[in-house]
């Protein structure tokens, strides 16, 4: 089917439900946006594959809402002649309605993709524009969806204690402990980057984030979980059954329903939660508390799993030092283009081990492929790497022992002085926020501004966050603060681990991105300061350094850092790449 007959298809069954608009957005039923092909339905029904989207069907019109990361991506691939394309933020939304639909309008959603939270800031901002919000169980897009993928088996391991830290009975009291008062109360966990956390168990066969398809109850007795599609591990499945009880997702309504018959209250965080739960324990009549505190240990590493962490990016820099080794001898790159980037980083980590698969999709932008920030090679879009030009590599690996993510902007052929000009201004960037110490009140969107005003000072920005937290064996975004512009709130906290990536992107020509990943340590030169250690230990590109932009102090820390990036590695690489490390981190 075309984009259009598929919009029409759908058309029919949004008159069959008596509904003006309806709304698809980019996650899955665990609110999640780390999808399966059977849940890619903005990619169905308009050919987007970005990772963040939210699609407007009318009756007579179509709009997709995207972040500024995917603005270049979306020109590329979605139809314009179909689909408006607008800025992502609840004031596009109500724009885009109040000038497309008549007062009184009914908008439909599925229960199973929408958090409490978000709908009920719909109904609050929706009001006063007289926009009613109606609830469809069954997804219309998967109505119309005819050879929609099906789902895989997932199996389910027990995280070793050597790597978690903390056991599982230990971590399930802790949260009774803070969270439960008496018998009839329940805490409901509907992030599965948490319950995998506090469960000890990954999904570590999963495609990029090894985290348990799951909903969680946990009462003051029991914890129990509801697998969607999973198998547990044979070997660990008597371990397992001591601390959990586990449920098939799909009888979750039957199952949730006898469970609940001693319960009185279900705290719950209304963010991470559906509104298809949220309905079935309003029919039981279960009061439900909102809990906006429960998931806020995940971003917290215990020494354990710091310790475990490390060990990930000392083998995650290995493999990176001996991919750049081979990038930077130029006669390998004879009919050499992004696809083969990416299939050669994933050869690379492969021989690391204990390496259990990516953690996103790697990319790979040559010359103007870089400017698109979230950038994927396909066949179509794949380019050939010759000539001169930066490559834009932004990979990462999930280990046994932690999950990495690292960007390096490389130089292939010669630089002229303006490319190491802007190089230079993104590592300013990136340095100073390497160097930032602060104090617990300090705001995520204030350290995005350190990196930022750098940039801006010379007169260029960039439409993304400057960080974001990393979860260890779990996604590689982990939500729960970030170092970005829209991050109001405070509480950064020591072993919390976050990535540094500030870039300068020039469309149809170039991108430049430097990302590390840092862990928070107490400041010992400061009392009561938090400050940065860098645990990614990876060259940068030396060739593209502009002298005349950087000062002293600068130097100096890109000097230290690369003596701790050939110290930590150079022993684990063979002669010849031990040679080109030693001569990426030459002292200046």
């Amino acid at each position: 089917m075309t984009e259009i007959e598929k919009i029409n298809n759908l058309r029919v069954e949004m008159l069959k439900e008596g509904i003006d608009l309806y709304m698809i957005p980019m996650r899955s039923h665990f609110l999640d946006n780390d999808l399966k092909p059977h849940e890619k339905r903005i990619k169905y029904i308009s050919n987007f594959s970005g990772s963040a989207g939210l699609v407007f069907i009318t009756l007579q019109g179509a709009s997709i809402f995207i972040d500024g990361r995917y603005t270049l991506q979306a020109k590329i691939e979605v139809n314009s002649n179909i689909f408006e394309i607008n800025e992502m933020s609840m004031q596009s939304y109500i724009k885009w309605i109040e000038t497309n639909l008549p007062e009184n309008c009914i908008v439909g959603y599925d229960p199973e993709l929408f958090s409490i939270a978000e709908i009920e800031t719909f109904i609050k901002r929706f009001e006063n524009h007289h926009i009613k919000l109606k609830s469809i169980p069954n997804n219309l897009v998967d109505k119309i969806w005819l050879k929609r993928p099906s789902s895989k088996k997932v199996v389910i391991s027990d995280h070793k204690i050597r790597y978690s830290g903390i056991k599982r009975a230990e971590k399930l009291k802790e949260l009774r402990d803070k969270f439960l008062k008496s018998q009839d109360e329940a805490l409901f966990v509907g992030d599965n980057n948490f319950i995998s956390s506090f469960t000890n168990l990954r999904a570590y066969r999963n495609e990029y984030t090894p985290v348990v398809p799951a909903f969680c109850l946990v009462t003051v007795n029991n914890c129990y979980l509801f697998i969607e599609n999973g198998l547990i591990n044979k070997n660990d499945a008597a371990k397992i059954d001591t601390d959990i009880r586990t449920f098939d997702l799909k009888n979750f309504k039957r199952d949730i329903t006898n469970i609940l018959k001693n319960i009185k209250i279900v705290k719950l965080d209304k963010k991470y939660t559906t509104v298809f739960v949220q309905e079935i324990f309003k029919k039981l009549n279960i009061k439900v508390i909102h809990q906006h505190d429960i998931n806020h240990g995940k971003a917290v590493k215990n020494s354990i799993e710091l310790e475990s962490f490390k060990k990930a990016h000392e083998l995650d820099a290995i493999a990176m030092c001996n991919f750049l080794y081979w990038v930077k001898k130029q006669e390998l790159l004879d009919n050499c283009d992004e696809l083969r980037i990416v299939e050669s980083l994933e050869h690379f980590r492969k021989e690391q081990p204990n390496y259990l698969g990516p953690s996103f999709p790697a990319i790979v932008g040559f010359n103007e492929n870089g400017a698109i920030i979230h950038y994927s090679a396909t066949k179509k879009t794949n380019k050939k790497i010759s000539g001169n030009g930066l490559l834009l590599i932004d990979s990462g690996g999930q280990y046994i022992y932690g999950t990495t993510d690292v960007t390096r902007t490389i130089l292939i052929g010669k630089a002229n002085e303006e490319i190491k000009r802007l190089y230079t201004i993104v590592l300013k960037a990136h340095i100073a926020l390497a160097r930032k110490s602060f104090n617990k009140n300090t705001k995520g969107a204030e350290l995005d501004y350190v990196a930022r005003s750098i940039t801006k000072k010379y007169g260029y920005d960039y439409n993304h966050g400057t960080g974001h937290g990393v979860g260890s064996v779990l996604s590689v975004h982990d939500g729960i603060l970030s170092i970005s512009p829209k991050e109001k709130r405070v509480n950064f906290q020591e072993n919390m681990v976050f990535s540094n990536e500030p870039g300068i992107y020039i469309e149809g020509s170039l991108g430049i991105r430097i990302e590390n990943i840092m862990v928070l340590k107490k400041d010992k030169k400061i009392k009561n300061n938090l400050c940065f250690e860098i645990l990614s230990h990876i060259p940068f590109e030396r060739e593209l350094f502009d002298f005349n932009i950087l000062n002293k102090t600068e130097l100096d820390w890109i000097n230290k850092y690369h003596t701790n990036v050939y110290e930590r590695v150079n022993s684990k690489l063979k002669k010849d790449q031990r040679a080109w490390l030693k001569n990426a981190t030459l002292p200046i």
